[in-house]
């Protein structure tokens, strides 16, 4: 009897696995067929496109809160490079510093890509500005565009110099770094991975900076830094070279950390001294500012003092869109020595000001 229970089960069993075992194989297969491997592309530029062979890392999100290994290529031709997530990720990866050559390897699990929506920190290297340049990517579709370029890296570093001291207050400047945190996937305690943006964030600020230099210099195009085209002389390039604009990076400069700080305080709208001694124009609009006061201040520094401004709510303000324009005085020398002016707002933030960056002659 209990021979005939064997030759049964055996049976059974071999049924079983002829008929797929419960179908564990092919639903693994199917889980990893859906946008489990993605490729993401673009062009890498800095003036001129960054040379042929150039080193490109990728630094996927941390899975389960542990950091993933950096994935490397090179730049193809006329400044393109292309890099596949594969959907494992080795443990004990060796890492090779392209400036240092020195190595290392992490001997931790990972067993897939992030998640959808976690996001990839890109960099390439320049030879010919001895640096990283840096981009971001949203973890959103199987095949992504991020372009890598100086919009795309003046973001990027002020996202780490600024968003990461309110997200993860560790009160430590290598955490401010971008260069460092990319490569050891943790803030200087040792146990919180770096963040990767959302592209909510990225969304937001972009095009607020966008709205702010169209507003100054007529040029409302960097918002697709990301996936536009990089044409030498054209477009994105020739943003940076038009003359008549010396402190484009101040502005960007400045501009991204205020951003970074409230990014959904304001949605458009400029600050401008256009001459030495001249009172500095605020002008923006804001879905805040319904109730309560809106002042405008800035402290010139260099013994104008505390210089106190009037805004008036514009006619054409409704709820949600809020338009206020008005000046202040600079004092002092009669130029703006501090970047930016400050607003307060009674129905933001408990009235505390936010920083907006100011186009200085």
């Amino acid at each position: 009897m209990k021979r005939l229970f064997f030759i049964t089960w055996f049976v059974f069993l071999t049924i079983l696995i002829a008929c797929g075992g419960g179908n564990s194989k092919t639903d693994k297969s199917n889980n990893n067929s859906i946008g489990s491997k993605r490729t993401i592309s673009g062009i890498a530029a800095i003036g001129a496109v960054i040379e042929e062979g150039a080193v490109v890392q990728v630094k996927p999100a941390a899975i389960e809160g542990i950091p993933s290994d950096i994935i490397e290529g090179r730049v193809l031709a006329n400044g393109n490079y292309e890099i596949v997530i594969p959907e494992e990720i080795p443990v004990d990866n060796p890492i090779e510093d392209p400036i240092t050559e020195s190595t290392s390897s992490k001997s931790i699990l990972k067993s897939t890509t992030p998640e959808n929506g976690t996001g990839f920190l890109i960099r390439v290297w320049s030879a010919s500005v001895g640096s990283w340049i840096y981009s971001y990517s949203p973890n959103n579709s199987a095949e992504m565009t991020a372009n890598v370029n100086p919009y795309t890296d003046m973001m990027m570093r002020r996202f780490y110099a600024t968003a990461n001291n309110i997200a993860y207050p560790l009160n430590n400047a290598n955490d401010q770094d971008i260069n460092i945190i990319f490569v050891n996937g943790y803030f200087h305690d040792g146990v919180t991975p770096v963040n990767v943006p959302t592209p909510e964030i990225i969304t937001k600020v972009m095009n607020l900076m966008s709205n702010m230099l169209y507003r100054i210099y007529g040029l409302s195009d960097i918002q697709n830094a990301l996936a536009d085209s990089w044409q030498v002389d054209l477009g994105l390039d020739a943003l940076l070279n038009t003359a008549g604009r010396p402190r484009l990076n101040e502005i960007l400069q400045y501009g991204f950390t205020n951003l970074f700080f409230d990014p959904d305080v304001i949605t458009d709208g400029y600050a401008i001294q256009n001459n030495v001694g001249d009172p500095i124009i605020v002008e923006f609009w804001t879905p805040y500012g319904n109730t309560g006061n809106v002042a405008l201040q800035y402290n010139n520094g260099t013994g104008g003092g505390l210089q106190i401004g009037t805004l008036i709510k514009q006619s054409d303000s409704i709820e949600g869109s809020n338009h206020f324009k008005g000046s202040v005085a600079v004092g002092g020398t009669g130029q703006a020595s501090y970047p930016s002016v400050y607003i307060t707002i009674d129905d933001y933030n408990n009235g505390i000001g936010f920083g907006f960056v100011i186009k200085r002659p």
